[in-house]
């Protein structure tokens, strides 16, 4: 599992989906060769080190999960929620419509049942240099200004091959 407390999930991700993506994720982080105990730099708000633990992905999870784009965007989930809660003070309270310019909509941990706390945008990357970390950080904002404006928006750009997150609030 990635960090302690998403096994049990969070208002918005069951255990069971917790369980799925961070799979993906530790699909993703051994196919870059990291080790399954990772010292992470996330960089932003503010800037910080943790550590990432996983369980080794079987050579099924790695077949179930050929496609690039799909344990990328799963991975990126998974340590997103995980940043949220860790760096954020958030949690996630669910998963958002297509159309929405965002991924999740953000609770205060204290209390999850806020709905409208912040909005969370989530880009993915398997490979990518810090410079498209830093342009999506600047770009992905302009997505939630779909009607929900006075919100704060979570960036949080995972770059896969990297172990170098991005995270920044508007």
């Amino acid at each position: 599992m990635l960090a302690t407390g998403l096994d049990i999930g969070l208002p918005g991700i069951t255990p069971r989906l917790v369980a799925m993506l961070a799979e993906a994720a530790a699909v993703c982080h051994e196919s870059q060769v990291h080790e399954p105990c990772l010292a992470m730099t996330v960089l932003g708000l503010p800037t910080r080190r943790c550590r990432l633990r996983w369980v080794t992905a079987s050579v099924n999870a790695s077949q179930a999960r050929n496609d690039r784009e799909y344990p990328t965007e799963h991975g990126a989930v998974a340590i997103a929620a995980l940043l949220a809660v860790e760096a954020l003070g958030y949690t996630v309270i669910r998963r958002s419509h297509k159309g929405t310019g965002f991924d999740y909509w953000l609770g205060e941990l204290a209390s999850p049942s806020f709905l409208n706390k912040a909005v969370m945008v989530l880009p993915g990357i398997q490979v990518g240099t810090s410079g498209m970390i830093d342009s999506r950080v600047r770009t992905k904002p302009r997505q939630v200004e779909n009607g929900h404006k006075p919100l704060p928006a979570c960036v949080i750009v995972v770059g896969l091959s990297r172990p170098v997150p991005k995270v920044a609030q508007t």
